[in-house]
């Protein structure tokens, strides 16, 4: 990284501030025709309605929805914070009774982010600024096959796109944390809903570490 991601976020801020028939069957069947009425169609019942755990088996989870996000430097009196898109997705398997284990890629990315610097406030217009994340993670179904926790943990890269240049961080960490509720709506898949919280810590060059909170709320579309 030939420039400071740091350099670069305080470069944006500075820039923002510029401007079948029954007679058949009655032929061949002498019992009552109630007897004979073929059983109404039912559907094969979901996985909430069998009962009250999830069954092991193949795990796909979609999620994004709307997000709140900030970072800033642990030694200057900097941050930038904006609402954007905010996402995370989960491919495993559930291996127990009410858990799964699965690989996640999730994050956040913020558009026009508010700079704030030495007491000053502006909005960097052509500036995106998001938060990337590949790990694992988990989910618990909390006694009911719709309700659940999911913990992602990961490797983390921040960067900031500005007209003609994209400036990055160091690999750091992420954490997200998801709390969902889930109505099935066929065999197999259900949509929810799912509030999240998390946090980065990313190294930047000269010792400077950037970090703070997300917040999020997601639509899901799960398939197991």
């Amino acid at each position: 990284m030939n420039r400071s991601l740091l350099i670069a976020l305080v470069t944006a801020g500075i820039a923002a501030a510029l401007p079948v028939s029954s007679a058949h069957a009655g032929y061949f069947d002498n019992r009552p025709t109630q007897e004979r009425q073929t059983p109404a169609f039912s559907a094969t019942p979901t996985q909430g309605q069998q009962g009250t755990a999830r069954e092991p088996g193949f795990l796909l989870r979609l999620s994004g929805g709307l997000g709140y996000a900030t970072t800033g430097a642990n030694d200057v009196d900097f941050d930038l914070r904006g609402v954007g898109f905010d996402y995370n997705f989960a491919i495993g398997a559930v291996v127990g009774r009410n858990a799964a284990l699965h690989a996640n890629l999730f994050g956040w990315a913020v558009p026009s982010p508010r700079v704030s610097l030495a007491g000053e406030s502006v909005t960097a217009d052509d500036a995106t600024l998001s938060l990337t994340s590949i790990g694992l993670g988990g989910t618990f179904w909390l006694g009911d096959p719709t309700l659940y926790l999911s913990p992602s943990i990961g490797l983390a890269l921040l960067s900031l796109e500005v007209p003609g240049s994209t400036f990055e961080s160091d690999p750091g960490f992420a954490l997200d944390l998801a709390l969902g509720k889930e109505w099935f709506v066929g065999p197999r898949w259900s949509l929810g809903i799912a509030g999240a919280v998390g946090w980065h810590r990313v190294p930047d060059e000269d010792d400077t570490i950037l970090s703070g909170p997300s917040f999020g709320l997601r639509f899901s579309a799960t398939f197991h």
